[in-house]
């Protein structure tokens, strides 16, 4: 076995408490993971964030791969949160916060175990998560400005972010087919509305 290292980070438009803050609320930051609807909190300690709390998460809809534990390694807030997972790849995760000038940058550190004969494939895919994950964290927290985006942020938190994976496409179709039937109206409003300039 060899242990691999996964590092990546994001420049955030937003104070390092409120950074912070998403980060250190576990229900907000696995909903804005990718793997969310695959993977679901099943606990949390009541000292959570605390060094040496910890919480169980597990696959959805999946009984061959017992719940596992997560247990928090350091908590130095506004700074550092460190956990390590109770899983066969022995994986260890860090986030740190530094300050900007635009903001915040948060830099995700991720080590595990992977088997030598595993050819770069499973970190790869370790590393387009993470990559989304970081997106996802970067645009809920730059929407704090403005009563648009203050409105965007309360539908996500209210419904949206609730949502499994999967429902969240079927809502994201839905309203992507709206956008495209609006936007052949005005099209066609227009169109009518030259043809009718031409034929006076």
């Amino acid at each position: 076995m060899a242990f691999v290292k996964v590092i990546e980070f994001v420049d955030i438009r937003a104070p390092r408490q409120e950074v912070y803050n998403i980060l250190v609320d576990l229900k907000r930051r696995v909903q804005l993971s990718p793997l969310w609807g695959v993977l679901q909190i099943d606990r949390i300690s009541e000292n959570y964030p605390q060094e040496g709390s910890d919480f169980q998460m597990s696959l959805r809809n999946n009984q061959e791969i017992p719940p596992y534990q997560t247990v928090i390694t350091c908590c130095n807030p506004l700074r550092k949160l460190a956990y390590k997972l109770d899983v066969r790849r022995k994986s260890e995760v860090t986030w740190i916060l530094q300050d900007t000038q635009a903001g915040t940058r948060v830099i995700y550190e991720e080590q595990f175990e992977v088997d030598e004969t595993e050819d770069g494939e499973f970190a790869a895919q370790v590393r387009n998560v993470v990559v989304s994950w970081l997106k996802n964290i970067k645009h809920y927290a730059e929407l704090r400005d403005g009563r648009l985006n203050k409105a965007i942020k309360w539908f996500l938190d209210k419904y949206f972010l609730k949502l499994r994976k999967e429902q969240r496409n079927v809502i994201l179709i839905l309203l992507f087919m709206q956008f495209t039937s609006i936007i052949t109206f005005i099209m066609a409003a227009i169109a009518l509305g030259v043809g009718g300039i031409v034929i006076n």
